[in-house]
């Protein structure tokens, strides 16, 4: 048989490269075998559902030793010039308490210790307004409880306060505050106010001799 002229070209190139060829394939071989060998320590070392946790330092008898943790600390003096980064949490050692730093405030945010909480039973309030111009002047204070405070000024050319929060049910009574005309400023008398509408969004005040400055309102929602 006669070899075709596309043979005879391969053999002539295996014969060439024959020492190339297996150099490359020794070393193929030889890779394969490290990579293998080496996944195989790892997966005798960390089995799935096994994998090892820390929780210490190890010592030579294979015993764990529980590791000391110890953050940054000064003294309440020493914070009031000391801003934190953004998370970290240092103890003032004056106050035997934890500050928490944000990165801008000076001196970060003490927490309260246990003993500086109010007992369960004890009533305190959850939620405030201060009077601003944009809430027409009007506050107000809710408790635990239930119990509700609000108050404000009683603008000069409007009959209708609006209650910055709304209340349960029109069973409230309107605390005024006002000055008779022709009296100073410091003649001030306090009365419980008559009201044309009331509703537990607002109420309508009636105005006669009287100079009207302020009002409150104290109040049990259900």
């Amino acid at each position: 048989m006669v070899a075709t002229p596309i043979l005879l070209d391969f053999l002539v190139y295996i014969c060439n490269n024959i020492r190339k060829l297996r150099f490359d394939l020794v070393v193929r071989v030889l890779r394969a075998f490290f990579l293998q060998k080496t996944f195989v320590r790892w997966w005798q070392r960390v089995k799935p559902n096994e994998i090892p946790q820390f929780h210490g330092c190890k010592l030579n008898n294979g015993e764990i030793m529980s590791r000391q943790i110890q953050i940054r600390r000064g003294t309440a003096a020493e914070h009031e010039n000391f801003t934190g980064a953004i998370g970290e949490i240092t103890m003032d050692t004056t106050n035997k308490t934890l500050r928490v730093h944000d990165g801008e405030t000076a001196g970060g945010t003490a927490l309260a210790k246990s003993s500086q909480l109010p007992p369960a039973s004890a009533d305190y309030v959850i939620e405030t307004q201060l009077p601003t111009a944009q809430n027409n002047y009007t506050w107000y204070r809710k408790y635990k409880s239930g119990w509700v405070e609000m108050g404000g000024q009683v603008p000069v050319q409007e009959n209708t306060i609006t209650l910055p929060i709304e209340l349960c049910d029109e069973n409230y009574t309107v605390i005024i505050a006002y000055k008779l005309a022709g009296s100073n400023e410091s003649s001030i008398t306090f009365t419980a106010l008559c009201t044309h509408t009331q509703t537990t969004t607002g109420f309508t005040v009636r105005r006669s001799e009287q100079t009207l400055k302020g009002w409150r309102i104290s109040y049990m929602s259900a």
